[in-house]
């Protein structure tokens, strides 16, 4: 019994050490991966984000609905990113310029869902269902 105890204390003492320092491996490569702040600042990871932000961005045209001048607007945008990925896989670009275009498009995108009255996540007011006159929330046992 004393043996078996014992070998157990071991076991989870070499797996402690073992679950620690496999974390402390996956902290330093995670920070290389992205950087000190967030993505890192990185062009590809920029350019990444805005391919994805269009992609939610037709999702938004689509679901709410959008208008003529709307549309043509986004696929205005579209074609000023497919110009910017081109010009990122050239490998021959100015980063300056490169950034500047992206933060430029990203806030037209931005434009965008506000003119299409997208309700944005911190602004939703709180839904209250009522039961009656009193509010769900504080009714009492």
């Amino acid at each position: 019994m004393k043996k078996l105890s014992l070998i157990m204390l071991v076991a989870c003492g070499v797996s402690v050490v073992a679950v620690s320092a496999s974390a402390r491996d996956y902290q330093d490569n995670s920070r290389a991966a992205y950087g000190f702040l967030g993505w890192g600042g990185r062009l590809d990871s920029e350019i990444n984000h805005l391919n994805r932000m269009r992609g939610h961005v037709r999702w938004e045209l689509g679901h709410y609905r959008a208008h003529g001048p709307i549309r043509r607007e986004f696929a205005r945008i579209s074609r000023e990113i497919d110009h910017v990925n081109w010009e990122f896989r050239q490998r021959n670009y100015d980063g300056r310029h490169l950034r500047r275009e992206i933060e430029r498009i990203h806030a037209a995108l931005h434009d965008i869902e506000a003119k299409l009255h997208v309700p944005q996540l911190g602004l939703l007011p709180l839904a209250i269902k009522e039961r009656g006159s009193t509010p769900i929330g504080l009714v009492s046992g």
